[in-house]
């Protein structure tokens, strides 16, 4: 990474920022296409959102873009671009295509990847987020629930199960998210005011929002696209990121969060194998144990040469950015 001046605001960038942001923009341009011409609520969420109000398009920095929509129009949403990625094959559903089951969804380019730390390699993509309607007097039950899920996710590992093998581990955790958005469905509506929960709840950013803060929903463009957002915009980024959201963070956070991006034709079948050994790297409790476990599979997939190089120049970004 690189540290930049560009319209006064000084932040690091790297290889590969402005073609990963417009992919984002690719991306959500479909998204928002499809939401409207079927009448599907979704709106602009956390950093997304504040690079609207902040900068009147995405935050110099950002390679992340964030939706959220109710559960019930999540589901809808899920199956038209389930139809659409099989039509258009350059797109994918990393989970529903895959046969995979989890609380949030992305939707993303089979051809275009990012790559985050320690190699780890995704595709470029965007988050999907499902929202839930939750009384205020039971908002702690709801926190329960979501802890109890959230076990079977790789970086809040703390699973009181023993199980025989990977795919003991992998059935089970089909089934408990299953049962999970069951949950979600069935918290779908509530009559007058409410907190509105993402499906990873307490486990976001942005906990929880108040629901009368949020609707009625605006029509708004975001870097030429129309997107919906929260009625009261303020409150809900006072509420998300504090009374300072005008202000610029430390320089030290003013960075993307992946390390690059570029095109990959040909990588689909491994990129296939990171998504579904991601998805059960929750097996492994131990922390050490499950990143081990994640570099040798990384190793085996894309061959020791390429891997080395990767981590090799990923560790001199770190140092510099340290040193810097």
């Amino acid at each position: 990474m690189k540290k930049i001046i560009k319209n006064e605001i000084e932040y690091y960038t790297r290889e590969g920022l402005e073609l990963h942001q417009n992919k984002l923009l690719e991306l959500l341009n479909i998204v928002s296409e499809i939401c409207f011409q079927n009448n599907i609520i979704f709106w602009l969420d956390g950093g997304s959102l504040l690079g609207q109000v902040r900068h009147n398009k995405m935050i110099p920095w950002d390679d992340d873009i964030d939706l959220c929509i109710p559960i019930l129009d999540y589901q809808k949403l899920i199956l038209l671009l389930d139809e659409y990625s099989k039509k258009n094959k350059k797109f994918t559903l990393l989970y529903k295509d895959r046969n995979l089951i989890s609380w949030s969804e992305y939707f993303g380019f089979t051809d275009y990847v990012c790559e985050y730390k320690w190699g780890a390699i995704k595709p470029i993509r965007i988050d999907l987020i499902p929202i839930k309607e939750i009384g205020f007097d039971v908002i702690e039950n709801d926190e329960m629930e979501v802890d109890r899920i959230s076990k079977y996710f790789y970086d809040k590992n703390d699973l009181d199960i023993d199980f025989d093998n990977v795919l003991t581990a992998y059935t089970d955790k089909k089934k408990s998210i299953c049962e999970y958005n069951s949950y979600m469905e069935n918290n779908s509506e509530f009559e007058g005011d409410c907190f509105l929960v993402k499906g990873h709840g307490q486990f976001s950013p942005i906990k929880k929002v108040i629901k009368s803060i949020v609707y009625p929903l605006r029509e708004e463009h975001f870097c030429g696209i129309k997107v919906l957002v929260p009625n009261n915009k303020e409150g809900y980024l006072i509420q998300s990121y504090g009374l300072n959201y005008m202000s610029l963070p430390p320089l030290e956070k003013r960075k993307p969060m992946a390390f690059s991006a570029y095109p990959t034709p040909g990588f689909d079948d491994r990129i296939d194998e990171v998504i579904h050994f991601d998805y059960t790297r929750f097996f492994y409790k131990n922390r050490f144990l499950s990143n081990f476990k994640f570099l040798f599979f990384l190793v085996n997939t894309f061959g020791f040469i390429y891997m080395l190089k990767r981590i090799k120049r990923n560790m001199s970004i770190f140092f510099r950015l340290k040193s810097s």
